[in-house]
């Protein structure tokens, strides 16, 4: 899998009592004759695996991997050990295991703004119950999939992000690798057809950016950007999938051959609806790529590609960031220390503003990433971040609003120049 997400379970430990939330809670259980499901699996004939499938889309949706811990590359697992109330609340989570930089810190905030539950039963009665959800972290197969909420399918693309080389690894440096630069040595599988590589020195570019100097940030960057533009031009939401309003994230993996060419493309995660086969299908005419490199030669390589598929007509897609009197989404650094002082909101599409519930500013250029966050407003410590805004560099804002019950996440992306 690209990346495992849930794993659900029940606490292990003695009944607990709260002690500042008892009219909310009253009397904490460890289980229940109806353990708590997912809102939308209350009908479902089988309510859990439901609720894993939902929870762990939810959590694929919301999830984002710490930045340090993907140069780092720190992987596993983290429990979040939380209180499902009578009410149905997401009440008291807590980190049980962490396995640091940021992963815990990070999976406790997408568990803190869970929406809310079918609550668990006893004797037909409403009741409060200690709930367990791992979340599992994978760097080395992770691929980043987000949208910034204005195109009806929104797909990014990024390889798989490798750990620096340090000063004190054994591993000798390739002559043509910078130490700054992100490095790890080849991995390959044997199979069938021979020799597949899950990583090589040079990884694979989408075709188009020939005039571009190998293994440089503008290479890949183009790459990434001539692949989004083919996925957005030539992908078609299934009439299926469209008419049950089924939207997320169909992950396929694809060897790039020793010529270019793709082949055995292969679904490892679907959402129904006809996704996964119409995601097979772009990738199967894709053109020839420019093959992996490894030691000078063309390689078989393997690629994992997360492909979104998201209706405009969808929750995020009735909400849009406004951020003072800017109209596009590129802004000149001039513009970012102009726009500091003026109001950030979410307006639906009928123009009414809605109540941010926590706002995420994000800055990135190069291998650089910066992170600032509010509950809404343009603070101090936002400020700070926008400051540091450079022509290259990009400003994602990520603002979190509920609609009945649901917390939905409203992006978007501003490309700062000069």
């Amino acid at each position: 899998m690209i990346r495992k997400l849930i794993l659900l379970g029940f606490a292990m430990y003695m009944v607990v009592a709260n002690t500042h939330a008892q009219d909310d809670l009253g009397k904490v259980l460890v289980s229940a004759e109806e353990m708590p499901v997912w809102k939308s699996c209350s009908d479902n004939e089988d309510k859990v695996t439901c609720t894993k499938d939902e929870m762990g889309a939810y959590i694929l949706r919301h999830l984002k991997y710490p930045r340090v811990a993907l140069v780092n590359n720190v992987e596993g697992t983290v429990i979040i050990s939380c209180i499902i109330s009578r009410t149905g609340k997401v009440v008291e989570p807590r980190i049980l295991r962490d396995i640091g930089d940021g992963c815990g810190t990070e999976a406790l905030r997408v568990i803190q703004n869970m929406p809310i539950w079918q609550p668990a039963k006893n004797e037909g009665t409403d009741v409060s119950v200690v709930y367990n959800i791992e979340v599992s972290f994978e760097a080395s197969q992770y691929a980043l999939a987000k949208g910034n909420g204005d195109d009806a399918e929104n797909i990014v693309y990024e390889e798989p992000v490798k750990p620096r080389i340090t000063p004190n690894d054994p591993s000798p440096i390739p002559d043509d690798v910078q130490v700054e630069e992100q490095y790890l040595p080849a991995d390959y599988e044997e199979t069938a057809k021979g020799r597949v590589y899950t990583r090589v020195a040079q990884m694979p570019y989408f075709p188009g950016c020939d005039n571009l100097k190998n293994k440089s940030k503008e290479k890949r960057q183009c790459s990434n950007d001539n692949l989004i533009q083919y996925l957005s031009t030539y992908l078609s939401y299934p009439e299926e999938a469209r008419a049950k309003s089924i939207e997320g994230i169909v992950y396929v993996t694809f060897i790039v051959n020793e010529d270019g060419s793709v082949s055995d493309p292969q679904v490892t995660r679907d959402i129904g609806g006809g996704c996964g086969e119409e995601a097979i299908r772009v990738v199967s005419t894709m053109a020839n790529w420019e093959p992996g490199m490894e030691k000078g030669q063309p390689v078989k390589t393997k690629m994992s590609l997360p492909v979104r598929f998201f209706l405009s007509s969808g929750a995020a897609g009735k909400y849009r960031i406004h951020w003072g009197a800017i109209r596009t989404n590129t802004i000149t650094e001039d513009q970012v220390l102009n726009a500091m002082t003026d109001e950030l909101v979410v307006r639906n599409i009928y123009g009414d503003d809605i109540t941010i519930s926590t706002l995420n500013v994000a800055y990135e250029k190069g291998n650089s990433f910066k992170e600032a966050k509010s509950n809404g407003d343009i603070t101090l410590e936002v400020m700070r971040l926008l400051r540091k805004a450079k022509s290259g560099g990009k400003l994602v804002f990520m603002a979190t609003v509920q609609e009945k019950g649901e917390l939905i996440d409203v992006f978007r992306v501003f490309k700062v120049t000069k």
